[in-house]
């Protein structure tokens, strides 16, 4: 109940043991109208446990990288990111935590294969939407 009616991506993985992460992203890169307040994209997990991620770049070349979740569960889920950047980590740029406006898109979905393990799997990627105040 509540699953996107269409599949827009298939996410076949398979991590060697140490730090490893997959990225599905745009090219070239897709600037974001406005300030979102949030990005909510529905995601059946694999039950593994990676960690969910985007990557946004700021109109001064700061990546902020918001977290989905963790893909613990093995049905659709309506995940959701902070897109204010207020709790995202910092990929590149000048790290000062400013955020400048406006955003792009650097990745859409990142999957991060937290705690290194070698595993393999497959998640599927639907709608993507940004939510604005």
């Amino acid at each position: 109940a509540g699953a996107p009616s269409e599949v827009c991506a298939r996410l076949d993985y398979d991590f060697d043991s140490g730090w490893r992460f997959v990225r599905v992203s745009p090219r070239p890169i897709i600037p974001i109208p406005e300030r979102p307040r949030w990005a909510k994209m529905w995601v059946m997990g694999d039950g593994k446990d990676g960690q969910s991620r985007l990557r946004v770049i700021d109109s001064d070349g700061q990546v902020f990288q918001p977290d989905y979740g963790r893909l613990d569960f093995t049905h659709w889920r309506c995940l959701i990111a902070d897109m204010t950047c207020q709790r995202a980590g910092h990929w590149g740029g000048k790290n000062d935590g400013i955020v400048r406006y406006p955003l792009s898109w650097d990745t859409l979905f990142l999957l991060d294969n937290v705690g290194g393990r070698k595993q393999s799997g497959r998640v599927y990627l639907g709608t993507l939407m940004l939510c604005y105040d």
